[in-house]
């Protein structure tokens, strides 16, 4: 169902879906890996455990590798390393240590560095994963039951969109802000994300994002 939905019609997902799709890739390639749960600090006060990433272990080295946090996901793996600053790709991230969370994660941007979220070592069962994506997906409190979201990484930087906000990225730098107007909507998420929102939900989020 998974592998369906990401793959087979490109719909993509949220960090749920598609860090636990990679997790499985990674594993069926011979990688050793485990599901971690992590704190998101973005609106400066930390979430509960609520972004899943992927922790892989190569020797005695720890990396992370997140493809599901939006237009901060990092484009590659990052060392599980304290006070290093590390490039992927335009991006620059480290990780500080916290005593009350752990390795907190940092991108750095043009006033300073962004606090994006925390994550430890400590096991992480099946029945976490569920309790934590079972609020993600359903509470009236979280970004995803709030807004309409999107987010796709381009060669060059970023797409993203926030309901009717479509924002354009060339490297760190913004070039596009757009508003988008009901009539084209979905034609827009069309083009520029590839998702095709079926007729029968269509006048649904309309009345949801042009009330």
């Amino acid at each position: 169902m998974r592998f369906e939905k990401l793959v087979t019609h490109s719909r993509g997902g949220y960090c749920f879906e598609v860090n636990a799709l990679f997790l499985e890739v990674l594993e069926t390639l011979g990688y050793s890996v485990k599901p971690k749960l992590a704190r998101v600090h973005l609106s400066g006060t930390p979430s509960g455990r609520s972004h899943q990433v992927t922790l892989v272990t190569i020797g005695e080295d720890h990396w992370v590798a997140d493809v599901g946090f939006g237009s901060n996901t990092p484009r590659a793996p990052i060392k599980l390393v304290a006070n290093v600053e590390q490039q992927a790709g335009f991006q620059v991230f480290r990780f500080i240590e916290m005593e009350d969370f752990g390795y907190l994660l940092q991108r750095r941007v043009e006033d300073g560095w962004l606090d994006l979220y925390s994550l430890d070592l400590v096991f992480v069962a099946r029945g976490d994963i569920e309790y934590a994506n079972h609020y993600t997906s359903t509470s009236p409190n979280a970004v995803f039951t709030q807004s309409l979201t999107a987010a796709l990484a381009t060669a060059e930087g970023s797409v993203t969109l926030l309901d009717t906000i479509l924002r354009h990225r060339r490297g760190e730098q913004e070039t596009n802000v757009s508003e988008l107007e009901q009539h084209s909507y979905f034609d827009v998420v069309e083009r520029e994300f590839g998702i095709v929102v079926p007729e029968e939900k269509r006048a649904l989020i309309l009345a949801r994002l042009y009330p």
